[in-house]
């Protein structure tokens, strides 16, 4: 499956969504699913992990459909990070993210999930 998701814990207040390799119409579809999810919960505040384990398209691809993605944020959103296990394209997507108000906003960039749930927290600790 190019992209899976799932709720991450069993307070269903991050989902997990995989990412292997995968279409632009599918990224889309994802995002849908994931709102849908966001809308079955009671509480006000949903995070996503999104796991990149197939290969990085051109960080402007990424930027713009993140960006995209950002048009209409479900209202219960909080940040989404992007676990990517390439430590040298880290810095890049990095730069990607920041190019964009909205995704410099929401977006933030981790090699790990332990790091990206460490984030989450620290998010929701402010």
């Amino acid at each position: 499956m190019p992209i899976s998701l799932q709720w991450h814990n069993d307070a269903r207040d991050i989902i997990y969504l995989c990412y292997e390799e995968f279409t632009t119409p599918e990224h889309y579809q994802a995002v849908e699913d994931a709102r849908a999810m966001m809308d079955t919960v009671p509480h006000n505040r949903v995070d996503l992990i999104i796991h990149m384990t197939g290969s990085l398209r051109p960080l402007r691809d990424y930027s713009a459909h993140g960006s995209n993605s950002l048009n209409n944020p479900h209202p219960k959103l909080g940040v989404i990070v992007i676990v990517y296990n390439n430590r040298l394209m880290l810095p890049l997507i990095t730069l990607g993210i920041k190019f964009d108000a909205r995704t410099r906003e929401t977006y933030r960039v981790a090699a790990s999930i332990e790091q990206a749930e460490a984030i989450i927290a620290a998010e929701r600790d402010q």
